[in-house]
């Protein structure tokens, strides 16, 4: 996972400029720090998300239990790339109910971002944005043919522009690890 390792070379050096570490010196804990961080975000996102859709007490309900399960702690400390997939889909969830109510350009743009953070994170991530991003076009499809939503059709063309900019990001910072990746193969 490119992400995870630019987070925790970034983390590391902030780790050996703050105690005087020599470069050769390594520090697990001081690694797993942005991880940490994103399992802490996800569960904000999920009480946000939850928060939104009008259900208060489900909301601090759900972050309690994610706070306390086992395996959002496991992969809130791992040095894997799960925590930023945790926190991608908790943030691109509050952010697609925003751009369906609102249909404003920073919440397409938010759950764009969270998209790139989780593909950028583990590439496995492509079936939770393939489904979520599958089911949005799906209801404003039917709101814009079924029911002659002109919001709709403008959601349709953000929702579509997004996709392609975050499939062009995407591509961008990942090519230089696919084409090392293509050599092996």
């Amino acid at each position: 996972p490119v992400l995870l390792s630019a987070c925790s070379r970034a983390s590391i050096a902030v780790w050996r400029k703050f105690t005087g570490a020599p470069a050769e010196v390594f520090c697990r804990k001081a690694m797993r720090i942005p991880v940490f961080i994103a399992g802490m975000v996800s569960i904000a996102g999920i009480y946000w998300f939850l928060s939104l859709l009008g259900m208060r007490r489900a909301a601090f309900l759900a972050a309690l239990l994610a706070a306390v399960h086992p395996f959002h702690i496991e992969y809130s400390i791992e040095a894997r790339g799960y925590g930023f997939v945790m926190m991608g889909a908790s943030l691109a969830a509050p952010c697609a109910v925003l751009a369906l109510r609102t249909n404003r350009w920073r919440w397409w743009v938010g759950m764009g971002l969270s998209f790139l953070l989780m593909l950028y994170a583990f590439l496995g991530a492509m079936y939770f944005v393939a489904m979520l991003g599958s089911a949005i076009a799906g209801y404003l499809g039917v709101r814009a043919w079924r029911h002659q939503d002109p919001a709709a059709r403008a959601g349709l063309v953000r929702l579509g522009m997004v996709g392609i900019i975050t499939l062009s990001l995407y591509l961008q910072l990942s090519m230089p690890a696919l084409i090392q990746f293509k050599e092996i193969w």
